[in-house]
């Protein structure tokens, strides 16, 4: 009886780690007639009573996890990584259904179960659960966008709720230590909680490092996002340009035959208004897009500056193509919150004369971009030309110090002023 108890045990506790291991981990499984030589290997031990029976668990664990380094597919680093997590994961699952099975059988009833029995239930129980997961993944249940959206948002209260229950444990087995007068006991429990406030400390740094991590990672793929329907928007106007400048070439024969026409019959007045309407369409045409040279910039004012109604004086001028050391994520980052913070202040401007100027010049080791807009009466009273003029200050007020920080930590320099009624921004970026 116990020879098949304990050989069922193994087979359990071997596709449990399979089983974890492919789910948690999602690494391949190779090579799975090690598996068969490893349970004949421990049948030799175990029928042929050649080791202790304190020793069993432990022979069986270890064939399991050589069997585990044998078949899962990922160098050896990886394998010896997985396997002490999943051995964490698998030991903790075990622990927690075999303690509630042990406090079942005492509550309701009155049967003793063995060691070896008691085990095996436990571990079917664990099997039972991983196999769940498993059927769950394969009917792609996690992907659901709601299901996800709903344990991102529970991870913090989550890792809180572990923290705080490992708190109490702990904070249990130090109290424990005043009914439990043994030496031992009390340099056990001391030993304990020193390890357990320690990991608990690590453990809230490492929350609100993730915590952190998630944010700027949030904050990088959204500006990934806005930077890539920019650029579909700069495309899309080329396109258009493209286009327009395709039909007006079409149509330039036509033209070219209106005014021989006109000249020859010496409607000078009318060939002179028809030269200046062509011209005008023409100039119309080339304006619908903006160029500096580097893609990304060029996105940002084609997706912004066409926002702009009525008088406004707008400047562009320079060029450059040579290549930045800032990434196309943080340049981003940078000139588009200055540019959408310049259109918006002119948007707010009431004055008739308004002005925006954007200019760009290389030198021998710096980019240097220029943006000076109008801005409106209440900006003007502004101290603090960091401070922003929406009404969701907590969030928007962010724009100008992230700029500030990105140019900061690429080795440029930010500066802002105000003068004669417009906001000076110049941003010196390495080439």
């Amino acid at each position: 009886m116990g020879v098949i108890v304990l050989s069922v045990i193994f087979i359990i506790e071997l596709l449990k780690y399979w089983l974890s291991t492919s789910v948690y981990f999602t690494v391949e499984i190779r090579k799975k007639y090690v598996a068969i030589i490893g349970f004949i290997f421990f049948l030799f031990f175990l029928i042929g009573e050649k080791i202790k029976e304190d020793g069993i668990y432990f022979l069986m664990y270890s064939i399991v996890a050589v069997v585990l380094f044998v078949t899962i597919q990922e160098s050896w680093k990886q394998k010896i990584k997985i396997i002490l997590l999943d051995i964490v994961l698998i030991t903790c699952l075990d622990e927690l259904l075999g303690t509630l099975l042990e406090n079942v059988c005492k509550k309701f009833s009155e049967v003793v179960l063995s060691s070896d029995i008691s085990y095996l239930i436990g571990s079917s129980g664990s099997l039972f659960l991983i196999i769940l997961i498993v059927s769950l993944k394969k009917k792609k249940l996690f992907r659901n966008a709601k299901l996800r959206q709903f344990a991102k948002n529970s991870v913090e209260v989550l890792m809180a709720l572990m923290i705080f229950f490992l708190l109490f444990t702990v904070i249990g087995l130090n109290c424990a230590k005043e009914y439990v007068h043994k030496v031992r006991f009390i340099l056990f429990a001391n030993i304990v909680c020193i390890f357990s406030f320690f990991s608990i400390y690590i453990l809230t740094g490492i929350m609100i490092y993730i915590k952190n991590t998630n944010k700027k990672m949030e904050e990088l793929l959204c500006t990934e996002r806005k930077l890539k329907n920019m650029q579909l928007n700069h495309y899309k106007i080329m396109l258009e340009k493209e286009e327009e400048t395709r039909k007006y070439r079409h149509d330039m024969n036509n033209h070219l035959i209106c005014l021989n026409e006109l000249a020859h019959k010496g409607r000078i007045d009318l060939a002179i208004d028809y030269v200046e309407s062509m011209q005008n369409h023409l100039s119309a045409v080339g304006k619908k897009v903006y160029q500096l040279g580097n893609e990304i910039i060029d996105a940002i004012l084609n997706y912004y500056l066409p926002t702009l109604e009525g008088h406004v004086k707008l400047e562009i001028v320079g060029y450059f193509d040579e290549e930045l050391c800032i990434n196309n994520v943080e340049l981003c980052t940078v000139f588009s919150n200055l540019i959408q913070n310049a259109v918006e202040e002119i948007k707010r401007c009431k004055s008739k004369e308004k002005l925006l100027r954007i200019e760009v010049k290389t030198g021998l080791e710096y980019l240097k971009i220029v943006i000076i807009n109008s801005i409106s009466a209440d900006s003007l009273k502004k101290q603090n030309l960091l401070q922003t003029n929406k009404k969701d200050s907590l969030n928007h007020g962010f724009g100008l110090i992230n700029v500030n920080e990105t140019i900061q930590k690429n080795g440029g320099r930010f500066e802002t002023k105000i003068y004669h009624n417009t906001f000076h921004v110049k941003v010196f970026l390495k080439l």
